[in-house]
């Protein structure tokens, strides 16, 4: 159902934020391309409860990009073949049932 995963991913900052707040843009960016996504193998990410380390960056030539090397602890959501769970449906359709249920301010969209 839920877990507590350490997990890592390349992050591209854009070099205006190369400076004595990179750590908090790390953080943001992070939130913003992995919270609310699924991945097969972890299920759903709910939320990054915080960063382990962030590695040394490196500029990409020609764009001036820096690309970091972050190591992160997350929350995630997977359910699981017979498992009840407690949901409220928003729709129906041929395919699959989508349903919205809010979990620590989260709206994963689960589709089943």
């Amino acid at each position: 159902m839920f877990y507590t995963l350490d997990l890592s991913k390349e992050l591209e900052i854009h070099p205006r934020f190369l400076g004595p707040k990179l750590k908090d843009e790390i953080y943001d960016r992070l939130r913003q391309e992995v919270e609310g996504y699924c991945t097969g193998k972890h299920g759903f990410v709910l939320a990054v409860t915080s960063l382990f380390s962030v590695g040394q960056g490196l500029i990409r030539e020609g764009v001036g990009y820096a690309r970091f090397n972050v190591q992160y602890r997350c929350i995630t959501f997977m359910p699981h073949k017979g498992e009840v769970l407690d949901a409220t449906v928003k729709s129906v359709n041929k395919v699959r049932v989508v349903s919205l249920k809010e979990y620590a301010g989260v709206d994963p969209g689960i589709v089943w």
